[in-house]
């Protein structure tokens, strides 16, 4: 007599096995497995699962012995069909007793676009994490409430922080950033682009404060991301850490304002920040100027080393009789020329017969 096993076995539209579990033979095929491996019932009831299943006879009977047991029912297999093409397909088994047999009954699903699709979206994934490890600027998102949801490499070398111990972290509680000469507190960039939907830039003087509680100078800017219909599920931040451009400028700074030989500043340094400059609390701005005798006959007899040497002692002995507020400037080849602010008469004539006094002093030594 028909059974409701028997129906339900016959009319389900998914793919369904009787199995030997000890063999392997396929005892029966519903019409829907028939349809998806293309063998015919005939066919199909002549063969091992083995001759489907791209596993190994040994891999197999394992894996039917732990459906048996009932240790494990899922199983995600590769099936040869009749044409030789493989499907990945989940397969659903369990012992079942028929007329006092034992048969494993399966249920085959074909999971072969979910799986390339699972495939395809791990291979994206793994290409943008790849991509946004490989980028020298710092990248950090955010979901649209302000969570930290990921860092790039660059990040957490220049922050010290890793996702595992921020992710879900608020950025404003972790990314501290402050004014480089007011050290007041920036408001948070990403509170700034969820507010105004809005790309935004903090501009210059941003540092930020790391793990250590060190504090870098970056650059950085933030943008919403926004999914295909215009709405905001995030923002992504991007900084640079600018220490070391900071101290290269510097130096480029220090060598355009200063004497390369003896570290004075130089005429450059005057003509950009004395020169028209309307600062009242300098004036009257004293000017001392003087030159180095003998210095070409140094040169000649003696070798521009020599020279070089007298032009340091000099330099070195006008900074030293100098007043912090008073700039010592090479002006150029042998001339040397103290700027004095508040200068009187009396004032100069005093710095210029000490200067002569120490001078004549540190060159006879």
């Amino acid at each position: 007599s028909v059974t409701k096993f028997d129906l339900m076995f016959q009319a389900n539209a998914s793919s369904m096995l009787l199995i030997e579990p000890d063999t392997g033979n396929i005892v029966d095929a519903n019409p829907a497995a028939l349809h998806f491996y293309q063998y015919s019932l005939e066919e199909l009831t002549s063969m091992k699962i083995q001759q489907i299943n791209t596993l190994t006879d040994e891999e197999i009977r394992e894996q039917r012995q732990r459906a048996v047991r009932e240790s494990k029912q899922y199983f995600l297999f590769r099936h040869r069909l009749k044409n030789g093409e493989i499907r990945l397909v989940d397969v659903y088994s369990s012992p079942i007793e028929i007329n006092d047999q034992l048969f494993l009954f399966s249920i085959i699903l074909d999971a072969t676009k979910r799986e390339e699709s699972e495939q395809e979206l791990f291979r994206e994934k793994e290409l943008q994490r790849i991509t946004m490890d490989s980028i020298g600027d710092a990248v950090v998102t955010t979901d649209m409430e302000g969570h930290v949801t990921y860092l790039n490499k660059s990040a957490v070398q220049s922050t010290g922080w890793t996702l595992e111990e921020i992710c879900n972290e608020l950025f404003r509680n972790v990314f501290y950033m402050v004014n480089e000469h007011t050290f007041q507190e920036i408001p948070c960039i990403v509170d700034k682009v969820l507010q105004t939907s809005q790309k935004q830039e903090l501009g210059d003087y941003i540092l930020l404060r790391t793990k250590s509680g060190n504090f870098i100078p970056i650059e950085d800017s933030a943008d919403p991301i926004i999914d295909k219909n215009g709405n905001i599920y995030g923002v992504v931040v991007i900084f640079r850490d600018i220490t070391h451009a900071k101290e290269k400028k510097k130096k480029i700074e220090f060598l355009s304002y200063h004497d390369g030989l003896t570290n004075l500043y130089n005429r450059r340094f005057y003509y950009d920040n004395y020169e028209g400059f309307e600062n009242a609390s300098i004036y009257p701005l004293g000017f001392i100027m003087g030159d180095v005798n003998g210095l070409k006959m140094a040169n000649d007899v003696f070798g521009h080393k020599t020279g070089d040497n007298l032009l340091i002692t000099v330099s070195d002995t006008l900074s030293e009789i100098a007043e912090p507020e008073q700039i010592v400037i090479r002006w150029g080849g042998d001339e040397f020329v103290i700027v004095v602010p508040n200068a009187t008469n009396e004032k100069l004539e005093h710095i210029i017969e000490h200067a002569k006094k120490i001078c004549r002093q540190n060159i006879l030594m």
